[in-house]
């Protein structure tokens, strides 16, 4: 079962690849992005910065779009059933924090949007 702050691998059809994403809702599949580099559509204050020794399942430094939520579709989630070594397990308190103030700071997200991530 997947819980809110999981960062999964999974082939996302938005970006038509596979991807990292942090659950923030499960039973809503909402997540937010990890990308290699800062999401050219959102301001820089809401793309954080990690590094692998944050999360060490990325091979490179990082950024994590905290400008929008995005849905990942039922069958895309299921592969984690068959490959649970495609769930790297929960964020370090450290780079939760560092998403909340971004999401706070910035103020971008709606307002139930921002709750979610408040809560993780």
């Amino acid at each position: 079962m997947l819980h809110a702050g999981e960062v999964i691998y999974i082939y996302w059809h938005q970006a038509r690849k596979d991807k990292y994403l942090i659950c923030i809702d499960e039973p809503q599949s909402l997540f937010m992005v990890i990308n290699t580099d800062p999401w050219s559509a959102a301001t820089a204050p809401s793309q954080v910065r990690v590094t692998p020794s944050e999360i060490p399942c990325l091979q490179h430094p990082s950024h994590i779009n905290t400008a929008q939520l995005v849905r990942a579709s039922p069958i895309e989630l299921s592969v984690l059933t068959s490959a649970p070594q495609r769930n790297h397990g929960s964020l370090t308190r450290a780079v939760i924090d560092l998403i909340k103030m971004a999401v706070a700071a910035h103020g971008i997200l709606p307002a139930d949007q921002a709750s979610m991530v408040a809560n993780l």
